[in-house]
């Protein structure tokens, strides 16, 4: 199967139903006419290759996006000049992708983007993808104004679209309407990182707020849940003084990312701030300063410190969002749903949580996202002493690996379940890797490593993973998960005192979830706190009547023998039935 990446026109002449009932024979020989003496010279001339014709429109693939958009140009002025004829118009797609060829046709999304252009573009104007735009920008002149990002019929996320107008078009018209939207990409969560004000009274300081700016950008596109709209739309020209609602209507976003620039002497300051667009309410905002010669740290330490902010938050705004919505739910509302049953850890959340997932995955079978959950969800089934769906947890898992690339999310979650469900940590770890080197700034997924990392015997690792994901994130609606983590490794490098007040901390944040009471059992009895640990282990025969600490031992993911012997030692003296 041959593919290469191609500039791919689609155009279509506008009005062609009614020029046809009109004078059906004249329209015919007048397009065959336009075809010979203007259309295929120009494909010759910017080096296109004709792939097809219809009756109304063609198809043409270039090797250069430069060429594709100067052929455009050159038909669209040709027409409205003395050699076109009255109602003889053309609305031209432009976009960059990567296609298919097979028996000189061209396949792929690539097309189908550049044909859904077409559809909406004005009659003689030319709408480009920004895929395309960002290879030809200040490569060609003309005048492009950006339209936002439109989700166009069976495209999965929402393209960001420029339109130009050719010499003679009208430069008031704008693009059509969509002809249909995927209702799941739809609702997929949105921002824009607006440049940053530069408040320093010194305008060569312009390009440190642009950069700040940038970097986030770049920072926050590594979090596989929300989109990010790309520098060149966010920071248009023609937002800089427009209204903020305005700014997230075009570049049709929920959310933006905003901030300033201060400095004095050899200091620096940065304020930056969220705002839910629609009902214009900041949501959070944090200032961060350092020493100009910091610079590079400085915006490292923002970047991390605005995700494990505000990823958290938007979550559960999208949450709220999802929960006030009636009648037909999308498969992304289906995945947000059920995250606080998960959270709440009991047999009818659990229930009630994959009910909503198997939803999900029936509406889009290869949402790797939602595949993890569910395989998450069957490991968590385990210490609630809840029956283990061992085959499906697997099934699950090895989906949301094999449709989750490039998916730091779903690599986090299935990897995890995976080494969880298979008894090897080790295996697990490699895609946990490859998730941290998606996004190194996931809290969720420095917890599930820290984890595998204490089930292979690693305590030392593994502390390290639970305080980088606290770090990253104290406010995540999971922290509970790494402050239990954090406890066991404490346990095991024998800082009882220490594992003590983690795991208080842990069980006050959520009491359902069990390791919490296996981790402050044994380090209250292992420190002399004997009475205090059977109470904690009557709690955990409440939420579990039928362990014991045989069958913990069964159950427990923990191959270490001096880990195992520990926890079971302390578990026997908290009072736990043998």
């Amino acid at each position: 199967m041959e593919r290469h990446l191609a500039a791919i026109m689609a155009a279509d002449l506008a009005g062609y139903s009614r020029l046809m009932e009109k004078d059906e024979a004249g329209t015919l020989r007048r397009l065959q006419k336009l075809r010979s003496d203007i259309l295929q010279p120009l494909f010759a001339k910017h080096r296109g290759r004709l792939v097809k014709q219809t009756g109304d429109g063609f198809l043409v693939d270039f090797g250069s996006a430069v060429n594709a958009v100067l052929c455009a140009q050159d038909l669209q002025t040709q027409l409205a000049g003395p050699k076109g004829e009255p109602g003889y118009r053309f609305r031209i797609g432009l976009h960059l992708g990567d296609v298919i060829v097979e028996d000189g046709d061209i396949y792929g999304g690539g097309v189908n983007i550049a044909a859904r252009l077409e559809q909406i573009a004005p009659v003689g104007g030319i709408a480009l993808s920004e895929a395309l735009y960002e290879q030809i920008e200040g490569k060609v002149s003309g005048v492009f104004k950006f339209e936002g990002r439109q989700q166009l019929k069976n495209i999965e996320r929402p393209v960001g679209i420029w339109l130009l107008h050719a010499n003679g078009a009208n430069e008031d018209a704008t693009l059509g309407p969509p002809t249909g939207a995927n209702s799941d990409s739809s609702d997929t969560p949105s921002m824009a990182v607006l440049p940053f004000a530069n408040l320093t009274g010194d305008p060569s300081q312009d390009y440190l707020a642009l950069g700040i700016a940038d970097q986030l950008i770049t920072t926050l596109g590594q979090v596989p849940w929300f989109f990010v709209s790309a520098p060149m739309a966010s920071f248009a020209a023609e937002f800089k003084s427009a209204p903020k609602s305005d700014v997230a209507r075009r570049l049709g976003v929920r959310y933006l990312i905003g901030g300033s620039l201060q400095k004095a002497g050899t200091r620096l300051r940065v304020s930056v701030h969220l705002t839910e667009a629609d009902k214009g309410r900041q949501i959070w905002s944090e200032q961060f300063s350092d020493s100009v010669d910091n610079l590079f740290e400085l915006q490292d330490r923002m970047a991390k410190t605005v995700i494990g902010a505000i990823e958290p938050r938007m979550r559960q705004l999208e949450i709220r969002r999802s929960q006030t919505k009636h009648g037909s739910l999308s498969a992304f509302d289906h995945y947000l749903r059920a995250l606080p049953h998960i959270r709440g850890m009991t047999k009818a959340d659990f229930d009630s949580g994959l009910a909503h997932l198997e939803n999900a995955t029936a509406m889009n079978p290869t949402y790797a996202a939602a595949h993890g959950l569910i395989a998450w969800l069957m490991t968590l089934r385990v210490p609630q002493g809840q029956h283990l769906e061992l085959e499906s947890g697997l099934f699950h898992a090895e989906q949301a690996i094999q449709h989750g690339q490039g998916d730091s999310e779903a690599l986090s979650t299935g990897g995890y379940a995976l080494g969880y469900l298979k008894w090897d940590p080790e295996l697990g770890i490699q895609y946990l890797r490859e998730s941290i080197t998606l996004n190194p700034n996931s809290a969720r997924t420095y917890d599930f490593a820290g984890w595998l990392w204490l089930y292979a015997g690693k305590a030392e690792e593994a502390l390290e993973h639970f305080d980088h994901s606290l770090d990253l994130s104290p406010i995540d609606d999971f922290a509970f998960r790494a402050l239990t983590g954090k406890a066991f490794a404490l346990l095991f490098l024998r800082q009882l005192e220490a594992a003590v007040a983690v795991a208080k901390r842990a069980l006050t944040a959520n009491p359902n979830f069990t390791p919490c009471h296996r981790v402050l059992a044994p380090a209250l009895a292992l420190s002399g706190s004997a009475v205090e640990a059977r109470k904690v282990v009557e709690d955990l025969l409440a939420h579990y009547p039928s362990l014991t600490v045989s069958r913990f031992a069964e159950e427990t993911r923990f191959v270490d023998p001096t880990y195992k012997a520990t926890l079971l030692d302390g578990l026997r003296r908290a009072g736990l039935p043998a």
